[in-house]
């Protein structure tokens, strides 16, 4: 069998390469794939990933001792078409097949009888990529299309490396157009499992609003604990100037905490929702969302949220005290504030 033909026996699909097909053994395993389609299920008829080039270098004498040595990924003009029908079966169903049960002992035992294969990759290079996620059963269409990203001395071995990326976001069947540019520096530990990332910063810049920047000086996160630690996270926009806090944890199955600290130093909420393309309703004063400052203590736990110690100034409004929103079939809010004056007709 042909190395094609050994693909599709094991596949619920159909992997096609109508391009450059090449594989060398010696002194490095080196592949390289030109105009790729795969398509599944079995029996589909549009393309659920197609690549217009592909290329792998793996050093072999590393692997004697474990380690998984890429001299060079390159992927060119992706494309992943994800999709969820109205009956809830999705087109990626087929890829997670269970394996048989002596497929599942030999890799019980594997897992068991050898070390973690380590990774390291000199050249990762993903150019002109798109992703596209269409949910029938929701009535939704995301597409995430120009994905460049780039990194050298990529490795899970603690050795920190940098990693750049930018892409297009499409929204609401392309009624909204939001470019994204991500640059970090990435520290991550396969052994510890703990992975650290400093000076991440992300821009969004939406095509007919103004750029919004997200910014931490220092993330972690423990794979093993499930968990994630952010002491300062700032929020820059036109409209809008926050810092807050996070510690995060989903330990337990479909279930997140997290809690932290929240400080609104400036939200002009008419600007902010105007930027978003959502109209103010009609009635309301924008001079008082125009000048909003909230400071607060805040605590997700599965289906509620928690604002504690706030304090929300609005204009010439004031007030302090604490709400609790649960989520469910209905949204209930509790809430208790104090005020030293409140005129409704101030915000009408």
């Amino acid at each position: 069998l042909s190395l094609l033909e050994m693909a599709n026996s094991r596949l619920d699909g159909t992997l096609e390469i109508n391009g450059e097909l090449s594989l060398s053994l010696w002194p490095s395993l080196a592949l390289a794939l030109g105009d790729v389609h795969l398509r599944t299920p079995a029996g589909a008829t549009e393309d659920f990933a197609s690549a217009r080039e592909l290329r792998l270098g793996v050093d072999l004498m590393p692997l004697l001792r474990k380690q998984l040595s890429v001299g060079q990924l390159l992927v060119k003009g992706f494309s992943l078409n994800a999709r969820r029908e109205r009956n809830g079966n999705t087109n990626w169903d087929a890829l997670g097949a269970k394996p048989s049960t002596t497929t599942q002992k030999v890799a019980a035992k594997a897992a068991t009888d050898t070390a973690p294969l380590l990774l390291a990759i000199d050249r990762v290079r993903i150019e002109d990529g798109t992703l596209v996620f269409t949910d029938v059963q929701a009535g939704t269409h995301h597409e995430l299309r120009d994905i460049n990203i780039r990194s050298d001395d990529v490795n899970m071995s603690g050795d920190p490396f940098k990693l750049e990326g930018r892409a297009r976001l499409l929204t609401d069947n392309g009624g909204r157009d939001i470019r994204i540019a991500l640059g970090t520096r990435v520290d991550a530990n396969l052994a510890t499992g703990q992975i650290m990332l400093e000076n991440s910063k992300l821009t969004l810049t939406p095509a007919d609003g103004p750029e919004i920047q997200l910014a931490a000086p220092d993330i972690s996160a423990s794979i093993k604990q499930h968990s994630a630690h952010v002491p300062a996270l700032t929020l820059v926009a036109d409209s809008l100037k926050a810092t807050s806090s996070l510690d995060a944890n989903w330990s337990e199955p479909d279930r997140l905490t997290a809690n932290g600290k929240l400080d609104v130093s400036a939200l002009d909420l008419p600007a902010l929702l105007q930027a978003l393309a959502i109209t103010l309703p009609s009635g309301l004063n924008p001079e008082p969302l125009s000048d909003i400052v909230l400071n607060t203590d805040y605590a997700l736990d599965g289906e509620s949220l928690a604002l504690s110690q706030t304090k929300l100034r609005a204009g010439k409004f004031n007030a302090a005290g604490k709400l609790q929103l649960k989520f469910g079939k209905t949204t209930r809010i509790d809430a208790k504030f104090t005020s030293p004056e409140l005129e409704l007709e101030y915000f009408f």
